[in-house]
């Protein structure tokens, strides 16, 4: 049963919103068991790639940022990155987030969404108090300011997270 009787959440797009989903979670079905609860078949994250030098935690649309940049980043770092999917936020996986961070001991979390009141300020908040003592620098999060999300694609461009933005927070985090 994933999250005591409650389904997840699946995030939509900030960017573009009109566009509707574009990467819906794979094979997630929610069914009822015998006792008439709710369960769902979908892992709730997935380790895209599994590494030692440092950890990316992005959900839905950014992961193709998070994978795009961690290339670039350990080409010229010469690490090895882990990359985790949250595949939902309700609930959220603590257990595969907090290994990961034992393993890395340096985070990176990308998120779509405004620096205040977002998901990956959560995910940094369990990080900081559970996770503190594995870190070996400060958790870095690559997020949208808090601005509106302009209307015309090129400026909504200027504003979201680019694979340059996670190649450099990358960069600067390894080399802490």
């Amino acid at each position: 049963m994933v999250g005591g009787g409650r389904p997840p959440r699946y995030p939509g797009r900030r960017a573009t919103p009109w566009l509707g989903w574009s990467r819906v979670p794979g094979g997630c079905r929610r069914t009822l068991d015998p006792s008439g609860a709710l369960t769902a078949a979908a892992t709730v994250t997935e380790h895209l790639r599994l590494g030692t030098g440092i950890t990316l935690v992005a959900q839905h649309d950014p992961i193709v940022l998070a994978k795009t940049g961690l290339t670039v980043a350990e080409h010229q770092e010469r690490t090895v990155a882990s990359v985790l999917d949250l595949r939902s936020l309700v609930p959220l996986d603590e257990d595969a987030i907090l290994d990961s961070v034992r393993r890395c001991s340096k985070v990176v979390i990308l998120d779509e969404a405004n620096e205040m009141c977002a998901a990956g300020a959560q995910v940094a908040a369990l990080i900081a108090q559970k996770g503190f003592e594995d870190l070996d620098g400060p958790v870095v999060r690559v997020a949208t300011p808090d601005v509106p999300i302009p209307f015309s694609p090129t400026l909504e461009q200027a504003v979201l997270p680019q694979v340059d933005d996670v190649r450099e927070a990358c960069r600067e985090l390894l080399e802490y």
